[in-house]
């Protein structure tokens, strides 16, 4: 995978994308998904990515996007930051 992303970055994509709230991206480990940006990395890319929650796990949602992040050494972006439902302290 990391080879397909290589390529794609090399035909002019932006990064890697991302939408884990919903299948089949929700079974998308975290790992997974740093080895990926890690080589889009290599292309001055980015990691976008919808989150796995907007609502009770808001936070840890947003703390694994920046851990990919970090990890990878890689720009990120959420698609639409919002927040679903009540339950936020």
């Amino acid at each position: 995978m990391q080879d397909l992303v290589r390529q794609a970055m090399e035909e002019g994509a932006v990064g890697v994308a991302s939408a884990l709230v919903y299948p089949p991206g929700c079974f998308a480990k975290t790992d997974e998904l740093i080895a990926l940006s890690k080589a889009a990395a290599e292309y001055n890319g980015m990691y976008i990515s919808h989150l796995r929650s907007e609502g009770a796990q808001l936070v840890e949602s947003v703390a694994e996007l920046l851990a990919i992040a970090r990890a990878a050494q890689i720009r990120a972006e959420i698609y639409h930051l919002k927040t679903a439902g009540g339950g936020l302290a």
